[in-house]
């Protein structure tokens, strides 16, 4: 394009990083990524997003790490999406600790989030069998975060208490649901049934 006087713009190099990724083909993408940095040529944070999330499929965490940190030495600010991407790989693996990281510096940028990406988060790793980790997601919103947990969430929580024997918890969060007035669902395998109305 540019041989023939036309100058690409980031749509263009994304979709050719796009391209590239989606034919598994990610470390090459990171390159181009790189060398067009260099040359002071734009790559939006959707480019950079779509090779976060090719490392990530293919369980390479520190090339998407690395990823990550180019952006932010290139200033180009990391948007939800590539969070959400990096967070999930770490869930995979089992990294809690580096999950909940990232989901705090996610909120000290001041990205927003939602009770649906808490939702995801917790079914995810209920998915994998971690029921502690998704107790501690859950402890972690609702105790060091603005983001309001909806009553799925709640089950999920309750749910994971009981099957880990933590009948005390689970009866806890119950009362909890009820103190924020959260909307009625019955917890079946309690025997207990948390009412309340939505404000």
């Amino acid at each position: 394009m540019e041989e023939a006087g036309v100058e690409a713009n980031a749509f263009t190099y994304g979709k050719y990083i796009h391209g590239l990724c989606s034919r598994g083909e990610t470390d090459l993408a990171f390159q181009v990524v790189k060398k067009l940095r260099e040359s002071n040529k734009p790559v939006d944070v959707s480019a950079y997003a779509c090779v976060i999330r090719g490392f990530v499929k293919k369980r390479k965490l520190q090339d998407a790490e690395d990823v990550f940190f180019h952006m932010k030495v290139r200033e180009v600010v990391p948007d939800a999406h590539c969070y959400s991407v990096l967070i999930q790989g770490y869930c995979h693996k089992g990294d809690i600790v580096k999950a909940l990281d990232l989901c705090k510096e996610l909120e000290s940028r001041g990205i927003e989030t939602d009770h649906k990406f808490v939702r995801w988060m917790m079914q995810y790793l209920c998915g994998m069998g971690m029921l502690d980790e998704a107790l501690r997601v859950f402890k972690h919103f609702t105790q060091e975060s603005r983001v309001f947990i909806d009553g799925v969430s709640f089950n999920i929580a309750i749910d994971s208490a009981r099957k880990l024997g933590k009948m005390d918890d689970a009866m806890g969060l119950v009362e909890k649901m009820k103190s924020r007035k959260i909307k009625p669902v019955v917890i079946q395998a309690l025997g207990l049934e948390a009412t309340g109305t939505n404000q």
